[in-house]
């Protein structure tokens, strides 16, 4: 893993090589440029949740096994690719507070889809079916979210 430091921030990464904007990229995004981030990053075709780590060379298959791991200050990365339940995916998806799930700033997001519906119960509207869940100051950037059901919601 490396260190980059960008106007007072550190963002802990494996290698920039896939990603050649990342640093400058999830501190605008994330607005978390005073604060030092870890990016995980998650390949829904190569990656492994049993052995990796979450970097660019041992990326995590899903994202639910990314946001298992991820702390406060850390950046989902996601790969093109479609994130699914047949990928692997557990839904309803819950986001954390202060970690952004991101897509790629060099495709803006294209060919990055999570695609999947899991039960909410709301205390409102009953039942929902939800991809999903956001939280308070948790991010979602550059990917395109859908609901597997006629009636459900992306986020």
């Amino acid at each position: 893993m490396g260190l980059i430091t960008l106007s007072g921030a550190s963002i802990v990464v494996a290698t920039l090589t896939p990603f050649p904007t990342l640093a400058q990229e999830v501190a605008q995004v994330s607005g978390l440029a005073s604060q030092t981030m870890t990016v995980l990053v998650v390949n829904s075709t190569t990656g492994n949740n049993t052995i990796s780590d979450g970097t660019d060379r041992a990326p995590f298959r899903t994202i639910t096994r990314a946001l298992q791991v991820a702390q406060p200050n850390t950046v989902v990365l996601l790969a093109p690719g479609s994130y699914t339940a047949e990928t692997g995916e557990s839904f309803l998806i819950q986001l954390k507070p202060r970690v952004t799930i991101q897509g790629n700033s060099e495709t803006r997001g294209e060919g990055i889809v999570i695609q999947g519906s899991g039960a909410f119960l709301c205390r409102t509207f009953a039942r929902q079916n939800v991809t999903i869940l956001g939280e308070d100051q948790a991010g979602l950037v550059r990917v395109t979210v859908t609901n597997s059901q006629p009636q459900g919601y992306g986020l």
